[in-house]
């Protein structure tokens, strides 16, 4: 359920890579008036989902991260997900960046 998918059928050329992976999703509780926003997030470190929910942060087991609820999903192109090569380009400090500016 969309936890993968591929591009390449939709460029017009080919690149190195196409495969991206599901590895957040921005949820909402409420009405377009007001409501509760939360997120899924998926660590590079260890695969496992985690809910970042107002102050706390639980890991989440056997979950299914994509919802009715679901209002953005986030994905990584598959040769970004080695967590060292993150860190080494300082990749991982923009998507932690990007993370906190869309979840406000």
């Amino acid at each position: 359920m969309l936890m993968e998918i591929d591009i390449s059928p939709y460029l017009k050329i080919p690149v190195k890579t196409s495969k991206y992976t599901l590895v957040g999703v921005g949820n909402h509780h409420g009405s377009l008036d007001g409501g509760h926003y939360f997120a899924y997030v998926k660590s590079i470190s260890d695969s496992k989902w985690r809910e970042f929910n107002d102050s706390y942060v639980q890991t989440m087991n056997n979950i299914e991260p994509i919802s009715s609820s679901a209002i953005t999903l986030m994905y990584l192109r598959e040769d970004l997900l080695n967590f060292n090569q993150l860190f080494s380009e300082g990749i991982y400090k923009k998507l932690t960046l990007l993370s906190r500016l869309s979840i406000k």
